[in-house]
């Protein structure tokens, strides 16, 4: 079967791409392609069709995800890292492909319910964001001609809220004991906080684009 993609020859062009999105120039031949992520499953599939080898070690792992977004045709590549939060959940066997699992994060109580399961928490340190930022940075320092760098936190703030309190817990929380949520909140918040300070000075980073899973298309949760 004949595939226009993956390309054989792409050309890149995030500055042009930026000043399309931000209005600054007219589309010429096509708009920027813009996706926020592509799984990992696709992801293989795109770098098998270049005769690549799919590989779970860290360099060459990065190296497939630089060339997949590179060879679909984006002007940039984007990644997403977290910190360190622990926030628990089962995992199991994924029935829709089998090379993978999926994670569900409890909707009753969560590790956080209490200022003792405050104070014990696992809280990311300076060294955690230095040790997940290594991935982003690689990428900063090895991006093809042309391509740029849009990356984020992984999971933003009231997602990990949610997610280390326990969405039921974190509801009545809210009524019950307030100060607790505040608490909670900033400390992820300054945490992320110092994590986004230190990806701002990536030399090829044109965009942050951080996503919230803050409720479905019908209403907030």
């Amino acid at each position: 079967m004949n595939y226009k993609v993956p390309l054989k020859n792409p050309s890149p062009d995030i500055t042009n791409a930026i000043k399309i999105i931000m209005g600054e120039s007219p589309i010429k031949n096509h708009p920027p392609l813009v996706e926020y992520l592509i799984d990992p499953v696709h992801m293989k599939r795109i770098i098998e069709m270049i005769g690549e080898n799919w590989s779970d070690e860290r360099t060459k792992s990065l190296d497939n995800y630089i060339e997949c977004w590179y060879r679909l045709g984006y002007d940039y590549v984007r990644i997403e890292r977290d910190a360190g939060f622990a926030t628990g959940g089962k995992e199991v066997a994924d029935t829709t492909v089998k090379e993978r699992t999926r994670k569900w994060v409890t909707m009753k109580s969560g590790i956080i319910n209490t200022w003792d399961d405050f104070e014990r928490y696992p809280w990311p340190e300076k060294e955690d964001i230095d040790r997940v930022l290594e991935d982003i940075m690689y990428i900063n320092n090895h991006l093809p001609e042309g391509m740029g760098l849009i990356a984020s936190h992984g999971g933003g703030i009231y997602e990990r809220l949610s997610q280390i309190m326990g969405y039921g817990n974190l509801c009545v929380s809210l009524y019950e004991n307030p100060e607790l949520v505040e608490a909670v909140t900033k400390k992820i918040g300054t945490i992320m906080e110092n994590f986004y300070n230190k990806l701002v000075q990536f030399e090829h980073l044109v965009a942050v684009w951080p996503g919230d899973d803050m409720g479905y298309k019908t209403a907030t949760l």
